[in-house]
């Protein structure tokens, strides 16, 4: 949202020995280094306004860590999964799918707004579409899906099948 910073989250591995999350400039400058998670580490993503930074931790951390990103300290955690995870454009909501098909609807302070079994495997990733009206989500390895809901409501509006494979990634 600065236009000048990038996270990333490195390693993808099971068993990952490095759960961290790094902070660069757009021009590969090392900023900084997030700390906290005790697991893998799968999905960044910063609230529209910038203020946040969520990371989305699964298996031996099971949680959703919010960051202050300028000043690189934790600023809560969300007792959840998570594999993928997108902010609403209001930032007021995050969009959160897990390893076991779930999508789930979290408020920035953690309460639970919804969940819905979407997906039989993985939801490999989320997005909300630009007026916030709708949320897309990807099947992983065996669904081959991409699903579209209701944001406010959960309600399927509709699926795109025939992937020869998991959709890893959807967008707006």
């Amino acid at each position: 949202p600065d236009g000048e910073t990038i996270a990333c989250c490195k390693n993808c591995k099971y068993d990952s020995s490095d759960s961290s999350v790094e902070l660069m400039s757009k021009t590969g400058r090392y900023k900084g280094t997030l700390r906290g998670h005790t697991g893998t580490v799968r999905s960044v993503a910063f609230s529209p306004n910038g203020s946040l930074l969520a990371s989305a931790g699964v298996y031996l951390d099971d949680k959703v860590r919010l960051w202050d990103p300028r000043t690189r300290e934790p600023k809560s955690t969300l007792m959840r999964n998570g594999v993928s995870l997108a902010w609403s454009p209001d930032g007021e909501t995050i969009a959160l799918g897990n390893a076991s098909g779930y999508l789930l609807l979290l408020s920035k302070t953690g309460e639970e707004e919804g969940f819905v079994r979407g997906h039989t495997g993985f939801v490999c990733s989320v997005a909300y579409s630009l007026d916030g009206s709708l949320l897309a989500s990807a099947g992983g390895i065996g669904d081959n899906s991409v699903r579209v809901w209701d944001p406010r409501t959960l309600k399927h509006k509709g699926t795109t099948t025939g992937h020869s494979s998991a959709v890893r990634s959807v967008a707006w």
